[in-house]
């Protein structure tokens, strides 16, 4: 799917928490969504979910269900005035906050994925959904497992395989690194980055960022500040602005990817 976010912009409480952001995250690709605490990445998440309607802008994708005539593109629409239900078949979103007191199975939890898709009569591909999400989330083991029994990396696992089993074109994931141990952030973005799928992830870890992004967008104070590939925008005069800190950027002598070593905050931080 691709996406397209068009100078959009919205307000909470009176103040512009994104503020005329223009960006075109990669088709098929994992892009990662930066920026210090309040700089304004889960907004801009729930704009680009349809979440929340933009004040100004739009946020466009090509419409899934279209059929295109000989020779042309799908049309590209705002992601916000497709139908609820046809929207959550192309766009799964894995947001922070998830309930631990649920008192599903984990199997019923990933299949709350599958919901745009049933009928009175159910579907067919549910429980195959359901399978395959499991494996790819590596929670396949915790399927008969009691959700509100599960530690804070297990639920984060699941919540990601719920997310696949929507089967989305478009994956937005808001720190789907949180409460995991370092061996699972690695295998998850990872695995996030193969998957084909385009991909808007906000992460806090400039160096898992840096590390499996093929893209960047660098939010500061609601603004975009930077977007591009990684060994490009996180230069040290952009960490400096942006997140206040002194940085030097070095080159991993295996992968060729940026390495972000912080030596300290910028003088009058």
């Amino acid at each position: 799917m691709e996406l397209r976010i068009d100078g959009v912009g919205t307000r909470l409480g009176g103040r512009w928490v994104v503020d005329g952001v223009d960006a075109t995250p990669p088709t098929g690709a994992l892009t990662g969504l930066l920026g210090p605490n309040g700089a304004g990445k889960t907004t801009l998440l729930r704009l680009v979910a349809g979440l929340l309607p933009p004040e100004r802008g739009a946020v466009l994708v090509t419409d899934p269900d279209a059929e295109p005539g000989e020779g042309a593109t799908a049309p590209a629409v705002p992601v916000h005035a497709l139908p609820r239900r046809r929207r959550a078949r192309h766009v799964a979103v894995l947001e922070q906050e998830s309930n631990a007191t649920v008192p599903l199975s984990v199997r019923e939890v990933v299949a709350l994925g599958r919901i745009p898709y049933r009928t009175l009569w159910g579907t067919d591909s549910d429980e195959g959904a359901v399978d395959r999400a499991l494996a790819a989330a590596s929670a396949a083991h915790l399927a008969d497992r009691a959700w509100s029994t599960l530690s804070g990396g297990e639920r984060q696992r699941v919540q990601v395989a719920r997310a696949l089993a929507q089967e989305p074109d478009l994956l937005l994931l808001d720190e789907p690194t949180n409460h995991l141990d370092v061996s699972a952030q690695l295998s998850l973005l990872a695995f996030v980055r193969d998957l084909g799928v385009t991909t808007v992830a906000a992460l806090h870890d400039l160096n898992l960022a840096a590390a499996f992004c093929t893209h960047v967008l660098v939010l500061a104070e609601g603004r975009l500040a930077a977007a591009g590939p990684p060994e490009e925008v996180l230069t040290p005069a952009l960490l400096r602005a942006v997140y206040r800190v002194e940085a030097e950027v070095l080159t991993h002598p295996t992968t060729g990817r940026p390495v972000i070593a912080l030596t300290g905050c910028a003088s009058g931080a």
